[in-house]
């Protein structure tokens, strides 16, 4: 990742044109990105998108303007690797079986940063609010948020070095606590 990022921003000075970043505001509470690597970038255009805003936003534009593959992205697992599919389709890496759904972390983090909730609060909340995901089968049970919202402090809370040199503009102030 470090060398890519490297690369692109050589020759985007050399063509006198930005790299966009692609990290998400999801992605960058978490540190889930190399640092020095993936959270660089001259411009990063979703670093206050919540990655459910992006993927819903594909969605809905992709049925509005007809264009399949817009949700075939939006659908497709979100994966840590730049590898293909297996020859099956299958995703060798998915990033949500690591760290958890992306609707849990994002409402974890309104919650942390909105809200201002305590884990335990955050949790208890989490249950009642995403009881309806329960019911659709989104999630085994609530041992599914207990653990993974167990996950999203450690990541939380250890990774926030990185977000200190990336532009994420509602979490850098924030104490690591």
């Amino acid at each position: 990742a470090r060398v890519r990022t490297s690369i692109l921003l050589t020759l985007a000075n050399k063509y006198k044109a930005l790299q966009l970043g692609t990290g998400d505001f999801s992605e960058g509470a978490l540190g889930w990105c190399t640092y020095g690597a993936d959270n660089v970038s001259m411009y990063n255009i979703n670093a206050t998108l919540p990655k459910t805003l992006i993927r819903t936003s594909l969605l809905l534009e992709g049925v509005k303007c007809k264009k399949r593959y817009l949700e075939t992205i939006a659908n497709a697992p979100i994966t840590p690797e730049l590898l293909p599919p297996t020859n099956g389709g299958e995703f060798e890496q998915k990033t949500e079986d690591s760290i958890g759904s992306y609707e849990l972390i994002d409402y974890l983090l309104y919650q942390k940063i909105v809200k201002k909730s305590s884990p335990y609060d955050s949790v208890r909340s989490a249950k009642k609010d995403l009881d309806f995901l329960l019911k659709l089968g989104s999630y085994d049970d609530g041992d599914y948020i207990d653990h993974y919202a167990k996950i999203f402090e450690k990541r939380y809370n250890t990774q926030g070095f990185k977000r200190l040199n990336c532009p994420y503009p509602n979490l850098t102030g924030l104490k690591f606590a």
